[in-house]
């Protein structure tokens, strides 16, 4: 985490997967908290992948709505 602050790059890709961090409900992990409070402060989303039921969806900003458009993925 303090690598990615430091690092202050222009784009910052998340891959959110229970396998890719090793996501465990009985085990606490620092970086979803951490996420959810740096990246709104140092970058702007401009692109979603959903992906599900083997499709894969792109939205590209303006069109990003999650609010009347929600994830179909996990």
């Amino acid at each position: 985490m303090a690598d990615v602050e430091k690092a202050n790059t222009r784009f910052l890709v998340f891959y959110s997967h229970f396998v890719s961090w090793m996501a465990n409900p009985k085990t606490e992990n620092p970086i979803f908290p951490w996420f959810d409070k740096f990246t709104p402060k140092k970058y702007k989303l401009i692109k979603i992948f959903d992906m599900y039921n083997d499709k894969t969806n792109y939205v590209w900003e303006p069109n990003i709505d999650l609010i009347n458009n929600p994830l179909k993925s996990d």
